[in-house]
């Protein structure tokens, strides 16, 4: 490894190495340097860490070069920005909104950093407090989704870096300062900051192999497609078939030809054969069903009073968790984001038709005391509060939770399918098309980024949605039994997701969001982690 002979940045933070302001721009500028470079790869690598101690310091000549080191977590952006996936990973008092709610990384990601790197230079700490000088991790990520920067440390902040530092720091990445290039022009006074920046290049490829896909579909229909012409004789039978539809080719009905047979039996002569042994016969089929279908409803309903009575010998908290499932009828609706909605994420496009059949949702999230009351034990951060929201569990300790409630319970509990989740979420059949569940303010109906206190709150506390269910947006994410794919225009009947993948679906914002609120954002985690912001909700097939 290259020896860089003169500490790192942290030095300077600390005033243990002493340089002027002039000095100090000229390292910012090697540092943009260095990730213009990083980003403009294919794929872009993201370092996902910036900060002073990973920025190494090589004297020559008089003039300080800084270097960009540490690509432990460092990421390679495979096709669009939207589609890579990531976890919170990264140094608390540098991290993006878009790495504490788990979103995909961008370039943006590491202008974040360093614009706290340049505050934290003229007011000796990062914007948003500092982890090792007391703040906790929850303060922090609460600090950093709010996004307010301190009137009195950005006057500190001289010019150029001012215009520097609000264009890097702002929570919404796509009115962030977004690459390098750009970032080097503000601060060399070339440019004011504001409104566009770069984007990642599309996936030309998997567009292309889709077409190619098209493409070789068509031609297989062309050449195996039954003809209209041929061996048809006069007297042919021409019947409208409709064929179902391709996903991705819009198919027409067409007329396929069938030769007419020639008949044996004519209907009449048929009725007329049949005997009165044969009647009876048939009538006696029929008794047979219908006596097995009562039997089958008895069966059911003795199985129904079983449950119930085993229900009523549980502590109190299943109890409630079991008599607070919401019948939510089913539909067909408009799943992914509203062409109206100017906040929409790549990966929640394109807005296709789902139908869905009838399923049960819980009315709140589990709670602490309902967590507690199944596995004898409590994971949350935010403990000590039995009616907020379980949280940091993962993906699969939710599995081994509903194992054991269900053993206890005699029910079939499961997670919500992202379908169901967003369906019941958007007011199912009675849908008002809200931004999020159940208005189009996020304050009436979400504990969020603005009006958590910085953490979790009592479930039901809030207004509820169309089919009076609570916290579908805010208070923490939600875990869907899913794993996270990409959505296809065409038409869908109950889907599940994805047959295989390395993240699981999570839904609804958090204590901690504020545009992860709305009812068509799509987050993903990997099934083993934790975090204080997910928890779930339970479901029931009916």
């Amino acid at each position: 490894m290259e020896y860089a002979n003169s500490g790192s940045l942290s030095d300077v933070m600390s005033g243990k190495r002493k340089i002027n302001t002039e000095q100090f721009k000229e390292l910012i500028q090697g540092i943009l340097d260095g990730l213009a470079y990083l980003h403009s790869r294919s794929p872009a690598i993201i370092h996902r860490d910036l900060k002073p101690s990973n920025i190494l310091l090589h004297e020559e000549n008089g003039q300080l070069i800084p270097k960009i080191c540490d690509f432990g977590i460092s990421k390679e952006l495979q096709g669009t920005i939207s589609q890579t996936a990531t976890a919170a990973l990264g140094t608390i008092d540098y991290m993006s909104p878009e790495q504490i709610e788990g979103k995909a990384p961008s370039p943006a990601t590491d202008l974040w950093a360093l614009g706290c790197m340049i505050y934290e230079y003229f007011n000796g700490q990062p914007p948003f407090g500092k982890a090792s000088q007391g703040a906790s991790a929850q303060q922090v990520y609460w600090k950093v989704m709010n996004g307010k920067l301190d009137e009195g440390g950005m006057k500190k902040v001289s010019e150029p870096f001012r215009a520097f530092v609000k264009g890097c720091l702002v929570v919404d990445v796509s009115k962030r300062i977004r690459c390098a290039g750009m970032a080097r022009e503000i601060l060399l006074g070339q440019k004011k900051p504001g409104g566009g920046g770069i984007t990642m290049p599309p996936a030309i490829g998997k567009v292309a192999l889709g077409s190619i896909a098209i493409l070789l579909l068509g031609a297989l229909l062309w050449m195996f497609w039954p003809s209209d012409t041929g061996t048809a004789e006069q007297g042919v039978i021409v019947q409208e078939q409709n064929e179902p539809e391709i996903e991705g080719v819009a198919m027409e009905a067409t007329p396929q030809v069938v030769q007419e047979r020639p008949s044996v039996i004519n209907p009449t002569s048929e009725n007329e054969l049949e005997t009165g042994e044969q009647q009876r016969i048939k009538a006696e089929k029929e008794r047979i069903a219908a006596e097995k279908t009562a039997l089958e409803a008895e069966k059911k309903e003795l199985e129904r009073q079983k449950q119930r009575q085993q229900v009523s010998s549980l502590p109190t908290a299943i109890q409630k968790l079991v008599n607070d499932m919401v019948g939510i009828p089913g539909g067909t609706f408009w799943m992914g984001c509203s062409p109206a909605d100017d906040e929409c994420y790549d990966d929640e496009k394109p807005r296709h038709q789902v139908t869905l059949s009838s399923f049960s949702l819980g009315k709140y999230e589990v709670t602490q005391a309902q967590w507690r009351a199944v596995t004898n034990n409590n994971p949350s951060h935010f403990s000590g509060c039995d009616n907020c929201p379980v949280e940091n569990v993962s993906w699969n300790d939710v599995q081994e939770f509903i194992r054991k409630l269900n053993q206890m319970t005699g029910e079939n509990f499961r997670l919500p399918t992202e379908a169901e989740w967003e369906f019941a979420a958007s007011g199912g059949t009675k849908s008002q098309g809200d931004k999020y569940s159940g208005s189009n303010s996020i304050g009436s109906v979400a504990w969020n980024g603005a009006n958590s206190g910085g953490k979790t709150q009592p479930v039901g506390k809030k207004s509820p949605n169309e089919l009076g269910l609570y916290d579908m947006s805010g208070n923490v994410f939600e875990w869907c039994s899913d794993w996270h794919g990409d959505y296809s225009s065409g038409s869908k009947t109950n889907p599940k997701g994805p047959t295989s993948g390395s993240h699981r679906v999570i839904r609804g914002g958090s204590w901690l969001s504020f545009q992860a609120c709305r009812v068509s954002y799509r987050g993903y985690q990997p099934a083993s982690y934790r975090h204080f912001n997910i928890g779930f909700r339970l479901a029931l097939s009916q």
